[in-house]
């Protein structure tokens, strides 16, 4: 989504990119519009215990990241599908 909406703006030079860690804020300055990308494989999170990574689903650390935003898309379908020795963590 924000390689379409780069694209398609007009002059270049008003955009800024601002990477910090695991976030990327992109600023359309000419829009008043601001993306973040929240760079994590999973929406919950996974914690290492005594058996391995855990994906925790009944936790959510990061998620006041996310409280002032009007819009939120989350893309995790992913690591879903995943089984066996491509599987990241131990689901409990």
């Amino acid at each position: 989504m924000v390689c379409l909406l780069h694209a398609a703006v007009p002059d270049q030079s008003r955009i800024f990119r601002n990477a910090n860690g695991p976030i990327t804020r992109v600023i359309f300055q000419d829009y008043n519009l601001s993306i973040m990308v929240f760079h994590f494989p999973y929406l919950v999170d996974i914690e290492i215990e005594e058996i391995g990574r855990v994906l925790k689903l009944d936790s959510l650390k990061n998620g006041n990241i996310w409280k002032n935003n009007d819009i939120v898309i989350f893309k995790t379908w992913f690591s879903w599908y995943r089984s066996g020795r491509t599987q990241p963590y131990v689901l409990l």
